[in-house]
């Protein structure tokens, strides 16, 4: 499965965001399960199926210091500093920012630049 109309927003968003185009481009489709959810990582059984919508990512090298996230499907943003990148994993990072966006909350943190989620 293969959601074109997710790929082209990515890409598009990235464009307009930050005036370049993406050097990386990823897609992961979506999934449902329908038995055995959450047991795979357990070593469990699973019925799961890929669906026609999906996840894309896109990439490039920042004109700037730090990591700037971009959700295009939510016009939510975020700037990471890079004294951040230094504390925390970006894994951490993407994490915190997806969090945020389904809490609709804004973070901060001084330690000692400043994170803070645009809305």
């Amino acid at each position: 499965m293969y959601d074109l109309k997710t790929v082209q927003l990515a890409n598009s968003s990235h464009q307009s965001k930050f005036s370049s185009s993406a050097d990386i481009q990823s897609y992961a489709p979506g999934r449902i399960e329908i038995l055995g959810n959450h047991t795979d990582y357990n070593l469990g059984t699973t019925l799961s199926a890929a669906i026609n919508c999906g996840t894309s990512m896109v990439l490039s090298k920042s004109k700037s210091n730090g990591v700037n996230l971009f959700a295009a499907d939510l016009n939510k943003s975020i700037h990471f500093h890079d004294v951040i990148l230094n504390l925390f994993s970006i894994d951490t990072l993407i994490n915190i920012f997806i969090y945020n966006l389904f809490q609709g909350k804004t973070i901060e943190l001084n330690i000692p630049s400043k994170m803070t989620m645009h809305q």
